[in-house]
């Protein structure tokens, strides 16, 4: 009788610990979830900013990119940070302190998020490349984006292997069609 008392705590703990795990592991795949929509956003925000304006080589500057109720949030520039080599290659990457299990889940969560609509997913330094893009079939053709080369050295940013990313090919800009109200347009009709 006392056996079975003791193996009934027994599965009592088991069920106890489980449950905790479960909940430690949703409130890890939230976290991923909600930094994926960031990176997202933010992917989304800068490159609409650098196909009105001519950015420069390198890091993209938030303070410039991002309308007022994002500017203010510091994970923008210090932990999400987007990059442009100055020709046509737009990046968006996550530099958090974190194992590479919690990147890997941000990396999966950025990935469903785009529903391939971007090469999304964990960068490979080794195969110079986003890995795990999600791209629909119908989608494909229409992007001409899918395995965009990503090297490790983009506008002088040091791309890591296993950071979750985006990357876009940001189609050329013609100057003459820029806005003249924007102080870093280089259209020549402005002067």
């Amino acid at each position: 009788m006392y056996i079975f008392y003791v193996l009934l705590f027994m599965a009592g703990l088991i069920a106890v610990s489980d449950w905790r795990g479960d909940a430690r592991a949703s409130a890890d795949m939230a976290r991923a979830e909600a930094v994926a929509t960031q990176m997202a956003s933010y992917h989304q925000q800068v490159l609409a900013f650098c196909q009105q304006t001519t950015c420069a080589p390198g890091p993209v500057l938030p303070g410039l990119a991002l309308p007022p109720h994002m500017r203010d949030a510091g994970i923008y520039g210090e932990t999400i940070l987007s990059v442009y080599d100055g020709s046509e290659l737009f990046v968006t990457y996550y530099r958090g302190i974190g194992a590479p299990i919690e990147k890997g889940r941000i990396a999966d969560a950025l990935a469903t998020r785009l529903h391939g609509a971007a090469n999304a997913g964990r960068y490979n330094a080794g195969a110079g490349m986003v890995l795990r893009s999600v791209f629909r079939e119908d989608q494909v053709s229409a992007l001409q984006q899918m395995n965009l080369a990503v090297p490790q050295v983009v506008g002088g940013a040091v791309m890591e292997d296993g950071d979750p990313m985006v990357a876009t090919r940001l189609p050329p800009v013609d100057p003459s069609t820029l806005p003249c109200d924007n102080p870093q347009t280089t259209n020549p009709s402005c002067s």
